[in-house]
């Protein structure tokens, strides 16, 4: 005998019921360490034994001991690692300027003077705070200007002292 035409396809069934969970798979390998953060830091310098100029505007490092100053932009840069905001700076100098001589320190972010800024002046004051703070962005370079008025005795600085909130890390 020969089969006949093939009829038209019949209305589809019910969905069946969902199947049991499968196991779970292998544990994936432990991904790399994240770089570290980065803490608080107190941030302090000198000059050593180094004097400032009583007449040239000078630069020099924040964060060092013993770093001479002089008359290059750029020396005593350290480079901001994280972002970060200075609390204010505080200067400590030798002795005093002098009467009507003075010495303005200034915090500099990439060659920039910042309001971070504070003066020693006067035949008495060997100290200085400033009244505000400053915020660095990652990657930028940090160091201290040094202006005097006045042509005043030359000291050292025996101490610049700040603190970076958290998310500090400035190195040389």
């Amino acid at each position: 005998t020969v089969p006949g035409p093939t009829g038209p396809t019949g209305p589809s069934g019910a969905t069946g019921s969902t199947g049991a969970t499968g196991s779970t798979g292998a544990t994936g390998a432990t991904g790399s360490a994240g770089s570290p953060g980065c803490a608080a830091q107190s941030i302090n310098g000198n000059t050593g034994a180094n004097n400032l100029s009583g007449s040239t505007t000078e630069y020099t490092s924040l964060i060092a001991t013993g770093t001479n100053p002089n008359s290059t932009t750029t020396n005593g840069n350290a480079t901001v690692n994280c972002g970060v905001t200075l609390a204010a700076l505080s200067v400590t100098i030798s002795s005093n300027p002098g009467n009507s001589r003075s010495y303005q320190f200034t915090v500099m972010v990439n060659g920039s003077a910042t309001a971070n800024t504070c003066t020693i002046s006067g035949g008495t004051a060997t100290t200085c705070t400033s009244t505000s703070g400053v915020s660095i962005s990652a990657g930028s370079t940090v160091n201290i200007q040094i202006v005097p008025t006045g042509n005043p005795s030359a000291r050292t600085v025996t101490s610049f002292s700040t603190t970076a909130a958290s998310g500090a890390a400035i190195g040389p």
